[in-house]
């Protein structure tokens, strides 16, 4: 069983993945539910969840807002 991630008082449930393959690419689950990618390597997506955290903990509230709407559209509209 996997222990609480700092902060958390309790193991919250089951975690899935981050990191998903999918016809010939990787990509990265947020915890927004959005895949982030393409990338060609495991490795690549794994160094790309850092520059995606810098990003949301350095915005601004309304940058991630236009983000955020943009990326569910997207993910909507496909």
């Amino acid at each position: 069983m996997n222990n609480p991630r700092s902060g958390e008082l309790s193991y919250p449930g089951k975690r899935s993945d981050r990191f998903i393959f999918k016809e010939n690419y990787w990509y990265f689950k947020t915890r927004e539910d959005l895949n982030i990618g393409p990338f060609r390597s495991l490795d690549d997506a794994k160094k790309k969840v850092k520059d995606y955290l810098d990003f949301v903990s350095l915005a601004s509230s309304s940058a991630l807002q236009s983000y955020f709407s943009y990326m569910y559209d997207l993910r909507n509209h496909y």
